[in-house]
């Protein structure tokens, strides 16, 4: 019988982003409707405003792989793949208000996983390409463009309906900012 080690940790935002997630071809695809975004942004900021220290987002379960510095994302794919959508959103949220600078956010979305190469990735990759390339670039400097990307590709029915899902959780969520920080319109 295989000896198994179980270990749970609790991190922030910041920590959970210092590691790399792969979501394995058996997760389904990012299905998270309106609803589950807007109650997601809506609880953090209630415990933002009760400055609270500390606010429990939910579980993820990983399996970390034995030579590798990525693990695989088991549980908790559809919380983590919309926290880096709002990471994204409050990224070029800010940009666009010249809040602050939003380095240490792109640096909590990308980073290199490996110390013999020179390439940087995003820190959840999803498990179909189509999915990749549109949270890598939602997460990059371009992604508040992304008329431009769709307008650029054609996509197979599968990859739109993909598509489809990611770009309407990033607009809720820039909608949401736009609601509740109206401020900085």
């Amino acid at each position: 019988m295989t000896h198994v080690d179980i270990k749970s940790d609790i991190l922030t935002i910041a920590e959970l982003f210092n590691d790399y997630y792969d979501v394995p071809a058996y997760q389904r695809d990012y299905v998270w409707q309106d609803e589950h975004i807007e109650q997601l942004l809506d609880d953090v900021k209630s415990a933002f405003d009760d400055k609270r220290p500390n606010y429990f987002l939910g579980t993820i379960v990983v399996n970390k792989r034995s030579n590798d510095l990525i693990y695989e994302l088991i549980d908790g794919q559809q919380r983590l793949t919309t926290i880096v959508m709002v990471l994204s959103a409050v990224k070029h949220y800010m940009a666009a208000h010249h809040v602050m600078p939003y380095q240490m956010l792109t640096n909590m979305l990308f980073g290199n996983p490996s110390f013999t190469e020179d390439k940087t990735r995003i820190r959840l990759l999803p498990q179909y390409h189509e999915s990749q390339e549109l949270l890598q670039f939602l997460a990059s400097d371009q992604g508040s463009n992304l008329t431009e990307l769709l307008q650029n590709n054609a996509f197979d029915d599968e990859a739109q309906n993909v598509f489809a899902n990611l770009v309407r959780g990033y607009r809720t969520i820039m909608q949401w900012l736009n609601t509740n920080y109206p401020q900085f319109e």
